[in-house]
């Protein structure tokens, strides 16, 4: 069984209850926890932690709070990733984030 918690689950919605166990179903997932003040959400519950093994699902993430996700598959390391100065700048250069500048739909270009 993989490890999880369901914190006030006779207060949890039995929508975001049935989420919650299908992603703890999926093989990539291996903990999860869900809050008291837990609903149903698009794929997840919204107040749900779901950690994955190599594996970003961009639909946990972004569908309830129309941020925009989009995945995109490098050939880097997760190390590499993460400590390149470089490659972060020029992605928060090219993909503004906040209210104030994604009043429109972003185009991402190689």
């Amino acid at each position: 069984m993989k490890t999880h918690t369901i914190y006030g689950k006779e207060n949890i919605e039995e929508g975001a209850l049935d989420q919650f166990y299908e992603a703890l179903d999926q093989p990539h997932t291996v903990k999860a926890a869900l809050m008291p003040d837990a609903h149903q959400g698009y794929t997840l519950p919204i107040g749900c932690a779901i950690a994955t093994e190599g594996y970003i699902f961009p639909s946990y993430v972004g569908y309830d709070i129309g941020c925009g996700m989009s995945a995109m598959k490098f050939d880097w390391s997760a190390w590499g990733l993460i400590h390149s100065q470089n490659l972060y700048d020029r992605i928060k250069q090219r993909i503004p984030v906040g209210f104030k500048y994604n009043d429109r739909d972003q185009q991402i270009r190689p």
